[in-house]
């Protein structure tokens, strides 16, 4: 994983430059978008951002109050070892009462040389104006061998 420099495009495929991009939310920028959630997280889990993936979990999600700091640790030194390569939106549709939504990602990543592409289905809460992620369930993709029909 290399560091993304300011002037690069982000890595979200937003096709803007990283600096007006999600850098802006990593240093504190209020997320006022569900679609600018799904993209800065794809960008914190490419840049090893570990420490906004977890700020930007809701405050009501279990997860975040029973992860521990020994979990942060070691996924900090498992998003060092991965490329990310490619991020999709698939879907996004709010709920009714449009302080939830739910959304559905593709993210194209290789890990020692296996393509570990997933899509994952997210739910996402607002909170005090701001969106946050609430839970998620990833499904591999696995893509067919070589030569396949």
């Amino acid at each position: 994983m290399a560091k993304i420099k300011p002037n690069e495009d982000c890595p979200c495929e937003s096709k803007v430059k990283y600096k007006k991009c999600c850098q802006l939310y990593f240093k504190g920028k209020n997320i006022t978008q569900p679609e600018i959630l799904l993209r800065s997280r794809y960008t914190a889990l490419s840049a090893g951002e570990v420490e906004f993936l977890w700020k930007v979990y809701h405050p009501q999600s279990m997860r975040k109050i029973h992860d521990t700091w020994a979990k942060f640790a070691s996924e900090y030194h498992h998003l060092h070892q991965q490329d990310y390569q490619a991020f999709k939106i698939l879907s996004l549709k709010f709920d009714h009462d449009e302080d939830r939504a739910l959304a559905v990602t593709r993210i194209t990543l290789i890990e020692n040389q296996q393509d570990l592409s997933y899509l994952e289905e997210i739910e996402l809460r607002k909170f005090e104006n701001e969106w946050y992620y609430f839970n998620g369930k990833q499904k591999r993709e696995f893509a067919p061998p070589s030569g396949a029909i």
